[in-house]
């Protein structure tokens, strides 16, 4: 499934980014998340009786800021190189490199 994903994504991805720039092929992948957790799936949990707003003010802990701002700065980078990739080296070199 992830081998899949992935190239379905970076099929679609190459095509559009051969006219957008990688920023914006990143900022509309994680905006699509964004709608699939918060829209889909954490109401779903919270109906199955997981404790959602528990969980969610543990985000506010000091140590756990921390490792959130560094994760997202090097997830980011990640995310914009592999972005940049797809037109350089086309769909299915830049998802093979990933698998």
């Amino acid at each position: 499934m992830a081998a899949t994903g992935w190239g379905i994504e970076s099929a679609i991805a190459g095509k559009g980014l051969d006219i957008a720039e990688p920023d914006a092929g990143l900022t509309l992948r994680f905006f699509g998340e964004n709608i699939i957790w918060w829209i889909i799936i954490v109401p779903i949990l919270a109906i199955l009786g997981f404790p959602m707003y528990s969980f969610a003010f543990q985000v506010f802990e000091p140590l756990t800021i921390l490792i959130l701002v560094f994760a997202g700065l090097t997830f980011g980078f990640c995310y914009v190189c592999w972005y940049k990739s797809f037109p350089l080296i086309r769909a299915g070199a830049a998802s093979i490199s990933i698998s």
